[in-house]
């Protein structure tokens, strides 16, 4: 064998240990970001809850691959009244966990009865200030509520009735502001009638209890 032939042979030999070796490398290349991708893809996916949701009286548990509550309500087929009636927690409060709860109050009409007044108020407030808060009325801790079915159907309707009997001795609780202390200081240094506030005050606010007397409510 003459050397050039032994030289050809030598150079084939390793050109195709570095091609095969080049070939390996690049099948494992895209294998490995074949299952990048497919794990990314699977992270990608939003994971399913078990959630509740509480609606009036109806209890019930999905389970649902929505990220927030809204979406959550709007796959469960729920419709709210966006100005009255009240979710808890908010619409825009992402789900992250399994036993999630959701709570819907829904409005309906309660009638206020303080004396010889009453008022309609349509509202999903639960409790009984809230309820006054409402109807725009102020009601005192030692006021008296009860709730009562109505009464005359002709003139409340089915709604509920919310009677205040209003306590002759209240609990006024109000804030006063406080003026902040002023205190010049003299300085030989400058012109006749040289004036600089060095510090601007703040008003505070102190509360203050009050025991008053009410008189015809």
């Amino acid at each position: 064998m003459s050397l050039n032939r032994y030289y050809q042979r030598i150079c084939c030999c390793v050109f195709g240990a570095v091609l095969a070796i080049s070939s390996t490398g690049m099948l494992s290349f895209f294998a490995n970001t074949a299952a990048a991708d497919s794990s990314a893809a699977v992270k990608a996916q939003p994971s399913s809850h078990i959630i509740t949701i509480y609606d009036g009286g109806r209890e019930q548990s999905i389970i649902t691959k929505a990220s927030t509550v809204q979406k959550a309500l709007e796959e469960f087929g729920a419709r709210l009244d966006k100005q009255h009636d009240i979710v808890e927690p908010g619409l825009d409060t992402p789900i992250t966990n399994n036993g999630f709860k959701i709570n819907i109050y829904r409005a309906r009409t309660i009638t206020i009865v303080e004396g010889a007044r009453r008022m309609r108020v349509n509202t999903a407030a639960q409790t009984p200030t809230q309820i006054a808060q409402a109807a725009g009325i102020v009601l005192y801790r030692e006021d008296k509520v009860r709730f009562t079915p109505p009464e005359d159907v002709a003139l409340d309707g089915s709604s509920l009735l919310m009677r205040i009997t209003r306590a002759t001795r209240r609990t006024v609780t109000a804030e006063e502001e406080i003026d902040f202390p002023v205190e010049q200081i003299r300085d030989d240094s400058q012109p006749l009638g040289y004036r600089q506030v060095k510090q601007a005050g703040a008003k505070g606010l102190r509360k203050l209890t009050y025991k008053v007397e009410a008189r015809d409510g």
